[in-house]
């Protein structure tokens, strides 16, 4: 998924725009706004973390539908060690051999190997290595509702859809009906 509006602990806040190129740099104390290419953004995001912050985006994209949902969701990035990227963790990376940067679900881990699926994708898949992880998500906000991933009803949901790999394409198909 393509990622708007982030915010971290210290302040300011940056959203990106209506296409995946470009975002929009606003600084809440002189609300001035500039726009920023998400290839400028996002490393800048990967800095805010490395150095030790939580980065609050809006979800932009249907990639990740239906758990994190375009425009409504947020998600909490924030550090991490190597030994918590696992199957069932979503992060924020950069794909491997290319400068495309996706928020997607460890679906598989080999050693320092990861393969990244998006929630609303049925096929497509990105490698990439526990190196160009930038962050994992550590919560989820939706509206008022504050959703930990390492609590319980976050688990749940995300180890039942990843057993539902084999019909996930007719469970889509009806979501993506859904008014």
């Amino acid at each position: 998924g393509v990622l708007s509006e982030v915010s971290s602990q210290r302040g300011g806040s940056l959203a990106c725009g209506p296409c995946a190129r470009r975002g929009t740099y606003i600084n809440s104390r002189m609300m001035d706004k500039r726009l920023v290419e998400n290839e400028v953004l996002l490393p800048k995001v990967a800095e805010l973390i490395a150095a030790g912050h939580t980065v609050t985006l809006r979800v932009k994209g249907h990639s990740m539908n239906p758990f994190l949902r375009h425009g409504r969701d947020l998600v909490t990035l924030a550090p991490f060690e190597p030994k918590q990227l696992h199957p069932g963790v979503v992060v924020l990376a950069r794909e491997k051999g290319s400068s495309r940067i996706v928020l997607h679900r460890i679906i598989h881990r080999e050693g320092g190997q990861l393969t990244l699926q998006g929630d609303g994708n049925v096929q497509g898949t990105e490698q990439t290595m526990v190196s160009l992880v930038m962050g994992r998500v550590v919560e989820v906000i939706r509206g008022s509702s504050h959703f930990a991933v390492e609590g319980r009803i976050w688990r749940c949901y995300s180890r039942c859809w990843l057993s539902l790999r084999p019909v996930r394409r007719w469970l889509l198909a009806v979501y993506r009906r859904l008014p």
